[in-house]
């Protein structure tokens, strides 16, 4: 069990838009930070980061948290996991509190995270047997040698190799505490027939997959050996921690690169990755051999707005990539190409060319998609007038797809220019285009609405004399902000604000569970409640609240001060009036509210005595009422 210093050294330190800036690309908004959601899909950002209280709020689908919170939610952690991935990034030392034994910890963890491990195991694994045994050495290494893999990229990419043999890594894994449901359960182990466990990389070399924050979750082997009744490339099956459909190859190793350079370079398998990097091209990930997907192009979004891709010199490779471009611009990149030289791929040109040189040549040959593609069918069309009516379609399909009407307006207009084709006519055709293409994906974008993330927050009342809601959220505010802090020279805020409310009901029962651990801590344990572990409650809908709640503050700005020569309150002050205000707002709409059950209980009474009991209770509440709403100079109806 990780230690409470160590938590709250890991909470002081996290910087909450360094934490997602590792995962989304953040832009400046005045003191805050904006990007797209990483939880749901979404063309405008709505996800916003704030420093000064170490949170995040997507006001798309409600979802928001701190940097554990954040970890725990992006990278499917358990609370204890995402501290110790803050602390790595953080250098920061990890207490274990010895009260807890290593082998009951083990029992307790959960599916991912064995998983988590059993993949790091056996990428040490791979990587030991190519780097330190005579197979590994003289099979593996060379393959790489060959290819103008360096030292460095091999320890960059964690790349390994996987002996030649029946069950090696599974029976190393089995005597390291995995168990053979886990090995199964991961795909690097496959149940034969004859009931034995077998290695599912078997003389291969091996490329790992790793999630945005450097985790292996899969792999990728290459055999080397001629064998026609094996695959040239084996990938692991769909798991509990990889999607094929969610991975980009080299996607962790260029992210950073892909936000300094605004610009994703897509190619198409590991060495390609690995040989523009060594090329000084870094901002690279690939699709490896798989149709591009949606969920990949919401990946790239993520880190930058534009994509080049670069396509192997083969006309036929050409024509099948160009189906992925869509794809792309229906996720609002925008995409240019490079063609590479029939016969060369990405990685065997740049070796041929040298860093340098490639560099000038991607930036030299670097074409807008529309153009391209028009270029190339029409050169295919070769003066057919069938064909050139289908190439008109074709790139009116594609102008569909852009998600912005003035960029797809503005292409429109060249693209029926280049096609020598009035523009009104080609308009005609992408909106048609269009049109039919949101009538085909509307349910499927209905299901993807309702399948969005969503926090249950209080409803908002229809009047403010139906409930008490919003005076009990602003006492939460209060702790969540100032609990710590003097209300008087001898008496802090937690002391004063539980010891008035203690006895007070609550007309929301997740602000009053909120208000009872607050009070618990306070009363019981002598300390005040941290407002993280609320954040990171077991129960989300009470952590979504307090979260909600305390995304809520009030300010006097200093420019009053400073350029309206206005003088402003003293923080001590304000606070005191603040937290003075909210316990008497709040003690005034609970009186209101007695006020109305007594009042109603006079028109329908019990008996004389009753009545006579309810007068003098209506009476003594009046003048409380009166009392607190000349304290608050504010008058509130009943």
């Amino acid at each position: 069990m990780i230690s409470r210093s160590t938590i709250d050294r890991v909470m002081d330190t996290a910087r909450i838009e360094e934490v997602v800036g590792d995962f989304v690309t953040l832009k400046k908004r005045g003191g805050n930070y904006i990007g797209l959601c990483p939880f749901h899909n979404e063309k405008s950002p709505s996800f916003t980061v704030t420093p000064a209280k170490g949170i995040y709020k997507c006001f798309g689908c409600g979802a928001s948290g701190n940097s554990v919170g954040f970890l725990m939610e992006h990278e499917h952690l358990t609370y204890p996991d995402a501290i110790r991935q803050l602390a790595q990034r953080y250098n920061l030392e990890v207490e274990e509190e010895t009260r807890e034994l290593s082998e009951q910890h083990k029992q307790e963890l959960s599916e991912r995270d064995r998983q988590y491990a059993l993949h790091a195991f056996a990428q040490q694994y791979f990587h030991l047997q190519l780097t330190e045994t005579d197979d590994g050495k003289a099979i593996g290494l060379s393959y790489f040698k060959e290819r103008g893999i360096t030292d460095e990229s091999i320890e960059k990419f964690g790349l390994g190799y996987s002996p030649d043999s029946f069950d090696a890594l599974s029976r190393m894994a089995l005597t390291s505490d995995f168990s053979q449901a886990e090995l199964e359960a991961s795909g690097l182990s496959i149940h034969t027939q004859s009931d034995k466990i077998m290695d599912r990389f078997r003389g291969r070399v091996i490329f790992p997959f790793y999630n945005l924050s450097g985790k292996v979750i899969g792999f990728g082997g290459r055999i080397l050996k001629n064998d026609k009744k094996e695959a040239k490339y084996l990938n692991s099956p769909e798991t509990l921690l990889y999607k094929k459909s969610e991975t980009l190859y080299g996607l962790f190793q260029a992210k950073k690169a892909i936000q300094k350079n605004e610009n994703c370079y897509l190619v198409e398998g590991y060495t390609d990755v690995i040989g523009l990097h060594q090329a000084g091209i870094e901002n690279v990930a690939a699709s490896s051999g798989t149709s591009l997907t949606h969920e990949q192009a919401r990946l790239i979004h993520r880190f930058s707005k534009k994509v080049t891709v670069i396509y192997d010199g083969d006309a036929a490779g050409i024509k099948a990539s160009l189906r992925g471009i869509n794809i792309l611009l229906e996720n609002n990149l925008q995409v240019s190409v490079v063609p590479l030289p029939e016969g060369e791929d990405p990685d065997s040109y740049s070796r041929q060319l040298g860093g340098p040189a490639f560099r000038d040549y991607l930036a030299e040959q670097t074409v807008d998609f529309v153009r391209f593609k028009v270029n190339l069918l029409l050169t295919e069309a070769a003066g057919d007038p069938m064909k050139r009516a289908e190439v008109i379609h074709d790139m009116a399909e594609t102008v569909s797809f852009i998600g912005d009407p003035i960029v797809r307006a503005t292409y429109s207009s060249s693209t029926a220019a280049m096609l020598d084709i009035t523009e009104q006519l080609f308009i005609q055709a992408v909106q048609q285009h269009h049109l039919n293409r949101m009538k085909r994906v509307r349910p499927s974008e209905r299901e993807s609405i309702e399948a969005m993330p969503s926090v249950a927050l209080p409803a908002e009342p229809q009047s403010p004399v139906l409930n008490d809601e919003p005076q009990e959220a602003d006492i939460i505010r209060i702790l969540l902000h100032y609990a710590q802090e003097p209300y008087t020279d001898d008496v802090l805020v937690i002391d004063f604000v539980v010891n008035t409310l203690d006895e007070l009901s609550w007309d929301n029962a997740p602000m009053e569970s909120i208000f009872r651990i607050f009070e618990k801590s306070w009363k019981e344990e002598q300390r005040i409640a941290d407002r993280n572990d609320l954040f990171n409650h077991p129960d989300k809908s009470l952590a979504a609240l307090a979260l909600h709640i305390y995304s809520i503050d009030y300010s006097v700005s200093e420019n009053w001060e400073k350029r309206h020569d206005i003088l402003t309150p003293s923080r001590a002050s304000m606070i005191h009036q603040d937290v003075s205000s909210a316990v008497d707002r709040l003690n005034l709409k609970k009186v209101i509210s007695l006020m109305n059950q007594t009042m109603e209980r006079l028109k329908h009474p019990e008996n004389e005595e009753s009545a006579q009991a309810d007068l003098e209770e209506f009476v003594a509440l009046k003048e409380v009422h009166r009392t607190l709403a000349q304290k608050l100079g504010t008058h509130i109806s009943h």
